[in-house]
């Protein structure tokens, strides 16, 4: 199982290979595989995998926090409380649809294609994310999910306009791995890429990124 409680495991492929030598074949793909061709679910990565980060050097960057505000609240990453009294509106993945979840009260919207789990034609959440943030960012908070594998993801989200980045496949396959101990473990990978990450860029805080770290 590896040394203490890191099962043996240094980043989500190794995490999905551990689930999927444990559970079932149904439950495993369950988790993995996409709706119908599985478009949206490649589409989610390969949104992912074309934005590129502007790797700075001349940075101090010894000390470093995830730290973040969401509605009126400070947390440190991961988000482990509830927020009560908060409305969230989760698979708006147009403008329109924000904008009425803004006007009809909602605290938050989610930018999610549900992991590529539903329409096979949605485009990948990375692609709306921006024009939904112009939009709405000022009157709530946008948070996106689908296609998260890497800390470098949870970056590229916040410098295109998310608050906020909501995990799946990571946890869920660390729950095959390991029940709750392997879910921990997920995190913290993602938090120690999530890191080095910020170190790379020259970005202390978390709650600093901006479009201003993205390579055009």
């Amino acid at each position: 199982m590896g040394k203490g409680n890191d099962f043996g495991v240094g980043n989500y492929h190794d995490i999905r290979a551990r689930a999927r030598r444990r559970l079932p074949r149904f439950l495993f793909e369950y988790v993995d595989r996409g709706a119908e061709d599985e478009l949206s679910l490649a589409a989610n990565r390969a949104a992912f995998e074309r934005v590129k980060l502007r790797h700075r050097v001349m940075v101090d960057v010894s000390r470093r926090e995830q730290k973040v505000t969401l509605f009126g609240r400070e947390a440190a990453m991961p988000l482990a409380k509830r927020w009560p009294r908060t409305l969230m509106v989760k698979g708006v993945m147009t403008v329109e649809d924000a904008q009425l979840a803004a006007e009809h009260g909602a605290d938050a919207v989610v930018i999610s294609n549900h992991g590529g789990r539903n329409l096979d034609a949605a485009p990948a959440t990375l692609d709306v994310l921006p024009s939904i943030a112009q939009a709405v960012g000022s009157r709530m908070t946008v948070i996106v999910d689908s296609g998260v594998r890497r800390g470098s993801d949870v970056v590229k989200a916040m410098a295109l306009g998310a608050k906020a980045v909501l995990v799946g496949r990571p946890t869920l396959f660390g729950v095959g791995m390991g029940g709750a101990a392997g879910a921990s473990r997920a995190l913290d990978i993602l938090r120690s890429e999530i890191d080095t990450t910020q170190g790379f860029i020259g970005c202390p805080r978390l709650a600093d990124i901006d479009a201003s770290v993205l390579h055009r």
